[in-house]
């Protein structure tokens, strides 16, 4: 009986960025970087299989070179971050922008702090009366249409945490 090779393990001693990724959505960019750092190219089906024998028998370029790979992928990873978070920001500020001059997202802030505010006296209010079946049911419904509301308050007050961050982003 043979032992296969474990190349993932040696990619998680040498670069573990690439490794952290192998295992997840990214896998096959993280495979692609290990084989342009290798020099492999060919049939992403074989790919694997290459990869395996080539670090079977791996030299000190080998590792060096799957290291500044991996030094790559870790740069390209906070570079797609910056850009996602960048998109993000820029989606929160579309939206307001667009809203602005309406009255709907005002009209719902409105009428959420009225049933939130009702809700939460009702509760107080009514709750020694209450059984614990209906406190078991109404908590929980009143607790996300506070999540909601939050959401009301975050769309109103959240550009000056936005920002805070896109400024912190373009110091970077």
């Amino acid at each position: 009986m043979t032992s296969k090779f474990d190349w993932r393990a040696l990619v998680g001693t040498v670069a573990p960025a690439i490794a952290t990724s192998l295992g997840g959505p990214l896998a096959g960019i993280a495979t692609n970087y290990v084989a342009k750092a290798l020099g492999i190219e060919g049939d992403p089906a074989t790919l694997e299989g290459q990869i395996e024998s080539r670090l079977a028998n791996a030299t000190h370029s080998d590792l060096l070179a799957l290291k500044t790979a991996d030094q790559e992928y870790e740069v390209s990873m906070r570079e797609l971050d910056v850009k996602e978070t960048g998109l993000h920001l820029t989606g929160m500020s579309d939206a307001r922008a667009a809203h602005k001059d309406r009255w709907e997202p005002f009209a719902i802030f409105c009428i959420l702090t009225v049933v939130s505010c009702s809700g939460f006296v009702g509760i107080i209010q009514y709750s020694p009366e209450m059984s614990d079946a209906t406190k078991g049911m109404l908590l929980p419904i009143y607790g996300a249409l506070v999540y909601k509301w939050l959401d009301c308050v975050a769309y109103y007050v959240g550009t000056t945490r936005s920002s805070a961050a896109k400024t912190a982003l373009l110091a970077k």
